[in-house]
């Protein structure tokens, strides 16, 4: 299973990913799936000097939902879920990363209704920037 997740992976330039915050973090599924890709001599190497990614070139799309909002203080440091994130991908050598978010859907309907309009204009943009690539 984990060499066809990892030849799946490296066919595709773009990966698109749902993760909503799990208690300030991804799921374990989600980690379960980040740990198979993980693999020495396929998506990244060790070297003299350290750790290097070989997996450069692609784009990652991260889209996640929150009850809460994560962004900005004071909840700021607790978002494991992006940094984690970032972390992860810029390690296998990926820095195009993006995140779309819908931050505050526990807080009313309205709130939540703002916070997925942002998300799609986020959406609109990234893809407006992916064709004229």
């Amino acid at each position: 299973m984990s060499d066809a997740l990892v030849a799946e992976f490296l066919a595709h330039g773009i990966i698109v990913i749902g993760a909503p915050m799990y208690n300030f973090s991804v799921s374990s599924q989600l980690k379960a799936c980040l740990d198979r890709l993980a693999q020495a001599g396929k998506t990244f190497k060790y070297t003299e000097k350290g750790p290097v990614g070989l997996s450069g070139g692609r784009m990652v799309i991260v889209v996640s939902s929150r009850g809460g909002f994560y962004t900005t203080p004071p909840f700021l440091d607790m978002d494991f879920q992006e940094r984690y994130l970032q972390g992860f991908f810029q390690f296998l050598g990926i820095n195009d990363i993006h995140f779309i978010r819908a931050e505050g859907a526990s807080k009313g309907d309205e709130i939540k209704n703002r916070e997925i309009h942002n998300a799609k204009s986020s959406v609109h943009s990234i893809i407006t920037s992916i064709a004229v690539q």
